[in-house]
């Protein structure tokens, strides 16, 4: 019997693994892994030189990069050919059937984390206010996230939505229109924060420097394309180095279909992928860390329950182009990595803070955006070689609560229905547009996309956390689940809010603290 099982290796599976790693831990993952064969090793636009390893590469045997021309829209992480392993086997093993919603459940190994921005944020006491816990909860294992990970970022204007800035490697690297935004910003500080706008660099798992026997980047603008990339801390990182040192059990080819809990252990049914064959497994505790939709959907059959919508939030997501006029026809940057600063908007366009990120688009397609510029199509492409390296693009989050429009359940087949009703209402959005026109960058709110809920991938809340739980489908603030004694729930699933801040440090953090907890109850024998 193992101590406990662990269902999961994204981000609060692998920091729940590395917190018991010392225990007899088991950890279950159907672990699809990228295609190990990949020839992408030099610049982006070196790459784009050679012809075999720019269309296998950057646009695919199937036309993958392509598929936002004519298709239903995928964040360009996802998109790339050799990203797809991310949201590999979706239909395979029950899809999410909805209107309303385009979401997705990773079989990765390491799961949506492959596709992440890499933006690791401390949650303060005014983004856990609805939480039964607070920021000293969180703080030590904050602070040792930061030294296992490698986060870069320094002391600036967003020091206070982000926390203490102790211990953080320098700052990457800002490209031209990024350096020159930033020193805008800086000489009209007043005037911005007057209209509720602060910027700063963001705080990235991205090494600026050598770090833990991983080298730091190389800026090749390759993060759109390039699985697991060496420089940006994902999940698998930590974990290969558990397996090697053989701390954990890890079985992937395996889905997790159901537990039951006994008076003395968990039986955890498991479905290997390759034979078909369900086995079980037994342990004292069981850890659910198989990403919000996921976990929800292992909770739901095994309490085979088909009738119960429970409670779902995502940080909606909007883009806002913006056109620098003074930077076009400028040379495209070659050396480049697409994050460079972040903005937070706190004032009276919106109850609540909203958080954004500038990227570059040095490292995409220019198919990627083609068909939103204003043109005729031969137009576009003619335009698209000046345009290009004068255009940011602010990517906004919003904050979300529980409401009872928007909800997940469980059919029958083991397709998740999903109802999502909300939607951005676009009015901070045009308050920035008209704010940053007065520094020289422009735009249109008629420019603004929208992309339907499930974009984001920031998902969280089907499981809240209470102080005393009233519902079944509750956990308590160890995130034991309610009318449980040995099932936890370390995931996103446990948030009873969603701030607009990226949420997996605070989901790693909070999973370290359970974990904790929960090796503290295996040393007393509970």
């Amino acid at each position: 019997m193992y101590d406990a099982i662990i269902i999961g290796s994204g981000p609060s599976g692998v920091a729940a693994a590395y917190t018991l790693k010392g225990k007899n831990i088991l950890l279950l993952d159907v672990g699809n892994l990228p295609d190990r064969d990949i020839n992408l090793c030099a610049n982006f636009y070196d790459t784009k030189k050679n012809a075999e390893s720019y269309f296998r590469g950057l646009i695919g045997d199937n036309f993958e990069s392509l598929n936002n021309i004519d298709r239903e829209y995928l964040m360009p992480k996802v998109k790339a050919p050799y990203q797809r392993y991310v949201v590999a086997d979706a239909n395979r093993f029950g899809t999410i059937r909805s209107e309303t919603f385009n979401g997705f459940i990773s079989y990765a190994q390491g799961g949506l984390a492959n596709v992440w921005g890499a933006q690791l944020y401390r949650f303060n006491d005014e983004d856990l206010k609805m939480f039964p816990i607070n920021a000293s909860d969180l703080a030590p294992y904050y602070d040792k996230l930061t030294g296992l990970i490698g986060i870069c970022g320094h002391d600036d204007d967003l020091t206070p939505f982000y926390g203490l800035a102790k211990n953080l490697l320098p700052p990457l690297e800002l490209s031209s229109l990024g350096t020159d935004l930033l020193q805008k910003y800086s000489r009209r500080r007043e005037f911005f924060r007057e209209k509720g706008i602060y910027i700063g660099k963001p705080r990235l798992g991205v090494l600026s420097t050598d770090y833990l026997g991983r080298k730091k980047c190389d800026y090749s603008n390759l993060e759109f394309f390039k699985p697991q990339i060496p420089y940006i801390y994902t999940p698998s990182v930590t974990l290969n180095e558990l397996i090697a040192k053989n701390l954990l059990d890890y079985k992937p080819k395996y889905l997790a279909l159901r537990y039951k809990e006994m008076d003395n252990k968990i039986i955890v049914e498991a479905r290997n992928i390759d034979t078909s064959q369900t086995d079980s497994f037994d342990a004292k505790k069981l850890i659910l860390a198989a990403g919000t939709l996921g976990t929800a959907k292992i909770v739901l059959n095994s309490n085979e329950d088909f009738q119960t919508k429970l409670p779902m939030m995502e940080n909606l997501p909007s883009y806002i182009p913006f056109l620098n006029f003074f930077k076009i026809g400028s040379s495209q940057e070659k050396r480049s990595f697409y994050t460079q600063l972040n903005l937070f908007y706190k004032g009276e366009m919106f109850d609540g803070l909203v958080m954004g990120t500038f990227y570059t688009l040095s490292g995409i397609l220019h198919s990627d955006i083609l068909f939103d510029m204003p043109f005729s199509v031969r137009s576009s492409i003619i335009a698209s070689k000046y345009v290009i390296p004068a255009i940011m693009v602010l990517n906004l989050w919003y904050p979300a609560h529980i409401k009872e429009d928007n909800y997940v359940s469980l059919e029958r087949s083991g397709d998740l229905h999903i109802s999502y009703r909300d939607r951005v209402t676009g009015n901070v959005e045009k308050h920035l547009i008209k704010a940053f026109r007065r520094i020289g960058y422009f735009s249109l709110p008629s420019l603004c996309k929208y992309p339907l809920p499930g974009n984001s991938f920031h998902y969280a809340g089907t499981l809240p956390m209470k102080a005393k739980p009233s519902s079944r489908y509750e956990t308590d603030p160890y995130g034991r689940l309610s009318g449980t004694s040995r099932i936890y729930v370390v995931d996103g699933s446990c948030f009873p809010f969603l701030p607009a801040k990226n949420l997996s440090f605070t989901i790693m953090a909070n999973s370290m603290r359970i974990a904790t907890h929960i090796e503290s109850a295996l040393d007393k024998g509970f």
